[in-house]
C-alpha cells in the first residue's frame, strides 16, 4: 500500500506446494467478506487511550456479542454471547 495515498499497489496470496513451487490461492484480501475483527478493535482502543476517553480500568460492555448496523448487518464477537463487561486492560 502506498502510505501517503492509501492506494493499493499489490495484493498476492501464494501457496507453496510440497515440491517447492508456488501457486495463486484465494486472495483473502478481496475474495471474502469478513469483519475487521481484532485488527480494527486494536486501532479503536489505541485511539481511545490516546484521546483519554478511557483508561486501563474502564469497564467495556460487550453486550450480547452482536452489534447490528442499519438494522440488518451484524458483526459477531468471537465468543458466542460476548465477553460480559471486562476492564479495558483485560482486552
Amino acid at each position: 500500500m502506498e502510505t501517503k495515498t492509501g492506494k493499493v499497489k499489490a495484493i498476492a496470496n501464494l501457496g507453496r506446494t510440497s515440491k517447492g513451487t508456488y501457486y495463486e490461492k484465494l486472495n483473502y484480501a478481496i475474495g471474502e467478506a469478513h469483519e475487521p475483527g481484532s485488527t480494527f478493535k486494536l486501532m479503536a482502543m489505541i485511539a481511545a487511550l490516546e484521546d483519554k476517553v478511557v483508561d486501563v480500568n474502564t469497564p467495556i460492555s460487550t453486550g450480547n456479542g452482536i452489534l447490528t448496523f442499519f438494522g440488518k448487518y451484524k458483526v459477531r464477537d468471537s465468543k458466542k454471547g460476548g465477553y460480559g463487561t471486562p476492564s479495558f486492560q483485560s482486552f
